[in-house]
């Protein structure tokens, strides 16, 4: 309120965000990945990423972690995850990792968050290789990046019904699904679908094919239930062995 009483709505004074529903701070993430050894300064921002399974649904958000060593080199972007995980919810957890030389700072020597958004604008989309853990990004527009690799697998979407002999079949087209509906190749098998900015949408698609996939009447419920490559190839594949046993 001004000193002629009127009220002025400025809006969030912090710099919280959502993403799918949930209410992040990117400042307790900063304080937590702080306490870390080999980091010496970090910031965390929130960049909007396009939906790929639709050209004109609202874009998405993932979170990015700008990492700046003490004096080792810092560990690899799993290694720094599981450590976050530990301490953080997994809805917390940066999807991307960016090492940088130095942050950049504005004329108070603050970090310049205009800078970084700029910055993230221009990285390549998710799904390209990750570079080696001592890869160092610059704080302007010159930063590393990765050469992007061909997506494995070929696409799902109007495949005929596959014959999953084995466990390894129910992985192999499963890593197929997540790289095309996720447009990323950097998958790990123990790692969740949500942790690679899996949301709402891409779940409905992804419930569309296994069940064309393998005939069977899934509840969605459980891709959140089985959320990673090997949890949901164990429950697809005692599903699949139950339904073939039945009479």
């Amino acid at each position: 309120m001004d000193e002629h009483g009127h009220v002025w709505l400025l809006g969030r004074l912090d710099r919280q965000f959502k993403i799918r529903g949930q209410r992040i701070d990117p400042e307790e993430i900063e304080v937590t990945l702080r306490q870390h050894p080999a980091i010496g300064a970090v910031a965390v921002t929130a960049q909007s990423v396009n939906n790929p399974s639709s050209d004109t649904t609202p874009t998405d958000r993932e979170i990015i972690a700008w990492a700046v060593p003490s004096h080792d080199p810092l560990p690899s972007d799993e290694a720094l995850r599981q450590w976050l995980h530990e301490r953080l919810p997994a809805a917390w957890l940066p999807s991307r990792w960016v090492r940088l030389e130095a942050l950049p700072l504005n004329a108070n020597g603050k970090t310049d968050w205009t800078a970084l958004t700029r910055m993230a604008r221009e990285m390549p989309a998710p799904g390209i290789s990750p570079g080696a853990p001592d890869t160092v990004a610059d704080p302007g527009n010159e930063h590393t990046r990765p050469q992007e690799t061909a997506i494995r697998g070929t696409n799902t979407a109007n495949a005929a019904v596959p014959p999953f002999e084995d466990r390894d079949d129910l992985v192999d087209f499963l890593y197929t699904c997540w790289s095309e509906l996720l447009e990323r190749d950097d998958i790990d098998t123990d790692r969740s679908f949500f942790d690679y900015g899996g949301h709402s949408m891409l779940t409905v698609k992804l419930h569309e094919r296994l069940e064309q996939a393998t005939g069977l009447t899934l509840p969605i419920g459980e891709i959140f239930g089985h959320p990673t490559l090997d949890a949901m190839a164990d429950y697809l594949l005692e599903q699949i062995t139950t339904r073939n046993a039945t009479p």
